[in-house]
């Protein structure tokens, strides 16, 4: 990590070499030598979002696979010794958040996998925005068929 007081300095060249061996190591076939150039290029004059949302994109381009495969592998690349989190976490995520919803199941249970590394709150997202609409929603706790407890909530989606 930086001594840099900006939190893009917390997401840099460090942060790819960590990742690349461990999706190398996770998915066989992913081209390592690509995903750590594609995630490097340009790397220094991007603010955090950006550089968070290149190296997710890179690891996409390096993965020939079914997207379900690379976000199956996620969890395993943020545990694999040492184990990452804070915001070496915050790519894989964004992995989720950008390329995830076609594969919805995988993208949960990945989320639920990573959610104690990183906050999967943006990732959640796409999802949660594709399931639900603008409005009053009830939500009902149930359990063994009986209703505990209910709740109205009104979702307002922001402007896209």
């Amino acid at each position: 990590m930086s001594d840099s007081p900006l939190f893009k300095h917390r997401v840099s060249q460090a942060t790819i070499d960590a990742l690349a061996p461990r999706f190398a190591s996770a998915l066989p076939g992913f081209d390592e030598a690509l995903f750590a150039t594609r995630a490097a290029a340009g790397l220094e004059e991007l603010a955090l979002k950006a550089r968070i949302q290149q190296i997710a994109a890179a690891a996409q381009a390096s993965w020939s696979g079914p997207v379900a495969q690379l976000i199956d592998a996620l969890p395993t690349v943020a545990t694999a010794e040492p184990g990452l989190a804070g915001f070496a976490v915050w790519p894989l995520l964004q992995v989720i958040e950008d390329f995830g919803l076609p594969a919805r199941q995988a993208s949960l249970a990945a989320m639920r996998a990573l959610t104690g590394r990183w906050s999967a709150e943006f990732a959640i997202r796409p999802i949660s925005t594709r399931r639900y609409h603008a409005g009053l929603h009830r939500v009902e706790v149930q359990v063994n068929g009986r209703v505990l407890s209910g709740a109205d909530f009104r979702l307002a989606m922001p402007d896209a």
